[in-house]
């Protein structure tokens, strides 16, 4: 059973994540400050810090990585444990993150991490063919909908049942609609939603939520093929009116030939 309550009495103390979220920059090796966005905001961070912590995660994997703030939460989880090892798989560490993100985790003292500077549909198969297993997976790579699909795809593969697979910036129009494609699968469960999505996506949503009730009173199977699924079934009726959702495996289970749910 995958634990969501508070870590007792401790809490996230690390002094890189403090100076960077507190500033809101980054700062290289050179000494050039360099504004953050996109990343995991200081919320979203100690959530997945609980999580992780609370269920004594030790073996993780994420996709994107850019100042590696996430990172940096996930990795101060997992250095709790015994045996603690993370993977991060961001092709632009080197080319356009200036090593940031690698400079975050070494001055913090983080040295069970690797960081893979390929794309993910890469490296993911690749470290399947390993037969790497994992507790913790955290997609946040580049955003579009196939390339959640493919993360995802082998993400399954190595996460162990009962593992957490979360996804980021669900509130984007892409990731949205691949999130809700994954959540048919049936060896996942939805966890739990966290954050909030930008006022435009709400403002769809309470839409939806009003068009659901001259829908629901169509059959299901015709509904499906006249309305999309967010009209079927709006995001907050199944919790995806958030910015971080997070699924958890129940199974190996196989999808059977033929396998389609509305998304």
């Amino acid at each position: 059973m995958v634990e969501l309550k508070d870590s007792g009495t401790e809490t996230m103390d690390n002094q890189v994540v403090k100076d960077i979220i507190g500033s809101g920059f980054a700062i290289d090796k050179s000494g050039i400050k360099h504004k953050i966005g996109g990343n995991i905001n200081q919320s979203e961070g100690e959530y997945l810090w609980r999580l992780i912590l609370n269920n004594k995660f030790q073996r993780s994997v994420e996709t994107g990585g850019a100042y590696c703030v996430s990172s940096l939460y996930i990795c101060d989880a997992i250095s709790r444990q015994a045996s603690p090892y993370h993977i991060i798989i961001d092709p632009c560490q080197t080319a356009e993150w200036h090593n940031i993100g690698r400079d975050n985790l070494d001055r913090a003292g983080f040295r069970f991490y690797k960081l893979i500077e390929e794309p993910s549909e890469i490296a993911l198969p690749r470290l399947w063919k390993e037969e790497e297993k994992f507790d913790f997976a955290f997609i946040d790579g580049w955003h579009s909908f196939y390339q959640v699909l493919i993360d995802f795809f082998y993400l399954d593969k190595m996460l162990r049942v009962g593992g957490v697979i979360a996804f980021h910036d669900s509130g984007f129009r892409c990731i949205h609609r691949a999130i809700r494609c994954i959540m048919g699968c049936p060896n996942y469960v939805l966890l739990d939603a966290y954050g909030t999505v930008s006022q435009k996506r709400r403002l769809m949503n309470k839409v939806k939520k009003i068009a659901n009730l001259f829908v629901r009173f169509i059959p299901r199977q015709i509904a499906e093929e006249l309305f999309d699924a967010e009209t079927v079934r709006p995001d907050y009726f199944c919790q995806l009116h958030c910015s971080l959702i997070l699924l958890r495996k129940v199974s190996n289970a196989e999808r059977e030939p033929y396998w389609y749910k509305h998304f």
